[in-house]
């Protein structure tokens, strides 16, 4: 196995968590210790299935994860569920994802979120075009927190610009460098998942399939 990925409700419980983990969100609210709880569960119970012993997850400098020696991996959280891939390091360029609730995102925020390329692209001002919108906005998240832009220390989703392909394959551009990943759809979900180069071979935890 050289990767692993898993979808799961939010439902981690804070006080399961290792003391050094709880104390990053000792003043949290109940949802955000609900979210870090979850996150740091699954991708323990990931990394462990892929060989790892992990410790405690606590936050980088940049917020993320800091990984076991030999592993990587990204953890995303919308208001409902939590998306974690773990990875052994050296087999992957760049891992990032994303998962956003079903909802259209309102015109207001377009400007925020998409390219001039892009908001011409829309064919009109409803909820389909604002599904669209959410549809980019989660592929870009995926691709900053894909870690390949180091100049890029905040998301800023109109510095990304997504080409879509076939089976939902898009690819994420950001000056001259660029990352593929595919978008994810469940009745409830949007994910998005950039992981380069895809490990074909790999098993999965859950339904996705992005080799």
């Amino acid at each position: 196995m050289d990767y692993l990925v898993a979808l799961e409700a939010l439902s981690g419980n804070w006080n399961s968590l290792p003391a050094a983990e709880r104390a990053v969100v000792q003043s949290a609210g109940e949802i955000r210790r609900r979210e870090f709880a979850t996150g740091r569960i699954v991708a323990r119970r990931l990394l462990t299935a892929l060989g790892a012993r992990p410790g405690p997850l606590l936050p980088a400098e940049s917020g993320a994860p800091s990984w076991p020696a030999g592993y990587t991996g990204s953890i995303a959280h919308s208001r409902s569920a939590c998306l974690v891939v773990v990875a052994r390091r050296g087999l992957v360029e760049a891992l990032g994802v994303d998962i956003e609730d079903v909802h259209p995102i309102a015109p207001a925020t377009w400007p925020l979120i998409l390219t001039d390329t892009e908001h011409r692209g829309l064919e009109a001002n409803n909820q389909a075009a604002g599904l669209s919108v959410l549809r980019s906005f989660c592929a870009k998240e995926a691709a900053f927190k894909s870690g390949i832009w180091p100049d890029e220390r905040r998301f800023e989703p109109r510095h990304f610009e997504i080409s879509w392909e076939a089976n939902e394959m898009f690819s994420a551009r950001n000056g001259h460098r660029s990352c593929r990943g595919q978008l994810l759809r469940t009745a409830q979900w949007l994910c998005a998942v950039v992981l380069s180069p895809a490990c074909a071979a790999s098993r999965r935890e859950g339904a996705f399939d992005v080799a």
